[in-house]
């Protein structure tokens, strides 16, 4: 819940993702209430050895995990990356960085040392790359 209500308020998480972070922020903070619940019917069943409500303990724990996939997918669609199949691609594939590291690493320096300008300028002006860029800016300047 802590970490929906940080997606929600603080505006460094929408100026580096987007602002559909703070709707993610808003089903995390569900999730865990949803989560809370579940846990007292978990104990109350562990307690008076009631397998029904062991069996509901074990629906509710199915169904806050493949809501939690679901959430990783709506990341993926966000994303506009490709995927078939709900969990082949999606969760895994939002978490890939598109460039790799050696570029990367070059195109943060001051100076270049082997990657072309037009491969530096495709990381730079990516929309995620600029977006942390702009985070890491507000940062310097205000902190």
């Amino acid at each position: 819940m802590a970490i929906g209500s940080a997606f929600i308020n603080d505006f460094h998480y929408h100026e580096a993702y987007g602002l559909h972070f703070q709707g993610i922020g808003g089903t995390l903070i569900i999730l865990g209430c949803f989560h809370f619940m579940n846990l007292f019917i978990t104990l109350l069943g562990a307690v008076k050895h009631n397998k029904f409500l062991l069996f509901i303990s074990i629906v509710c724990d199915v169904t806050v995990f493949f809501l939690q996939m679901g959430l990783g997918q709506v990341r993926c669609d966000l994303l506009n990356v490709e995927y078939f199949g709900f969990l082949k691609k999606g969760v895994i594939q939002a978490t890939v960085p598109v460039f790799d590291l050696a570029l990367r690493q070059d195109c943060s320096r001051r100076f270049r040392l082997s990657t072309q300008a037009s491969k530096c300028n495709d990381y730079l002006e990516d929309e995620y790359t600029a977006g942390f860029r702009l985070l890491w800016l507000i940062g310097w300047l205000v902190g």
